[in-house]
């Protein structure tokens, strides 16, 4: 049964997709975040967070977000080269085994940065991209680069990023996973997570998009394109159950 203080922006419900992996995801302290306009907090018309569904996190401006972002239709609307950024520190307990998603729209297949992992040392980040007909997924240091080509035109896309000890994966929904092997030096521990940019830097306004942003997940402890373990394959059933029907 779903156990939430927060008014939930979907009908009612204790069964069916949203119910499993509500479920789920509070069962193993991830974080789900809708930016559904009854989880946002308002300050003179711009974003000031976006409340967790599943606990009491909160995703609040980035340092150089000052009032950029903005409430939109079903989601949050992130202004190419502006800093419309979010954050969530600690939003990733253990770098080495985590997964990451994304659920948004790019009329222009620009939305350029998505979401980051920013080792909290400042050693590396990973990070999702989206820009010239790819979405893309890479490390600061250079050490892994996937590629997945996407449709273009405005499309509702669900991205997921997912990293072990030796591999990383990018899932582009409807698709297979695309996977490669190796370490990624300098991101353990514990991790930042940012949704549309890469940090708080003021500068970087290239990696800067256009998109709305509807949901973010994070899966702390999980690799969902490993599917390891029972609970990671569940977790990825529930999220691949849940996409399909609120599509």
């Amino acid at each position: 049964m779903i156990k939430t203080d927060a008014p939930l922006p979907w009908a009612a419900t204790t069964e069916g997709p949203l119910a499993a992996l509500f479920e789920l995801t509070q069962d193993i302290g991830g974080h789900w975040f809708s930016a559904d306009k009854t989880m946002l907090d308002l300050e003179d018309g711009a974003v000031g967070a976006i409340r967790g569904l599943t606990n009491d996190a909160k995703l609040t401006p980035v340092e150089p977000n000052e009032g950029n972002l903005k409430p939109g239709s079903g989601g949050v609307v992130f202004t190419e080269g502006l800093h419309c950024g979010l954050w969530l520190e600690g939003g990733i307990d253990r770098a080495e085994r985590f997964s990451i998603a994304v659920v948004y729209d790019s009329p222009d297949d620009a939305a350029k940065t998505l979401l980051t992992v920013n080792d909290q040392r400042g050693r590396n980040y990973a990070f999702i991209s989206e820009g010239e007909g790819m979405l893309r997924a890479k490390d600061d240091e250079n050490q892994f680069e996937i590629d997945v080509p996407i449709q273009a035109g405005p499309n509702k896309r669900a991205v997921i990023l997912s990293r072990t000890a030796g591999s990383v994966g990018l899932h582009v929904f409807g698709q297979k996973p695309k996977v490669v092997l190796g370490r990624v030096p300098g991101l353990r521990g514990p991790a930042d997570l940012f949704v549309g940019c890469r940090s708080h830097r003021g500068g970087l306004l290239k990696t800067l998009g256009a998109s709305v942003v509807h949901e973010v997940f994070a899966f702390p402890g999980l690799a969902l394109h490993e599917g390891a373990t029972d609970i990671e394959r569940k977790a990825s059933f529930a999220l691949d159950r849940y996409i399909q029907w609120s599509a």
